[in-house]
């Protein structure tokens, strides 16, 4: 409750600066994880939607791995840890 009366303490333009700021980190914790379940869902456990596998052919500098697909050579490039036991 402390915590509650400090924030109504507080006057309109700081609570609204405070409540931007939670929004924005509330938001980039919702996109980093819809992200991830893109590149998860994208990964398919190793294998293309096709049913081909996922073969490595390249990382980048900021170790971004990138993937083609042996049967219809769609690419995929993976910046997450979805792919942990291939790399």
């Amino acid at each position: 409750m402390n915590i509650l009366k400090q924030f109504f303490a507080l006057n309109q333009i700081d609570q609204l600066v405070i409540v931007v700021a939670f929004a924005f980190l509330g938001l980039f914790i919702l996109l980093s994880l819809a992200f991830r379940c893109y590149e998860k869902k994208k990964w398919n456990k190793g294998f293309c939607k096709c049913g081909g596998c996922w073969r490595k052919f390249c990382t980048d500098s900021q170790c971004e791995r990138g993937y083609i697909c042996d049967a219809c050579k769609t690419v995929c490039w993976i910046t997450c840890q979805v792919d942990k036991e291939h790399y």
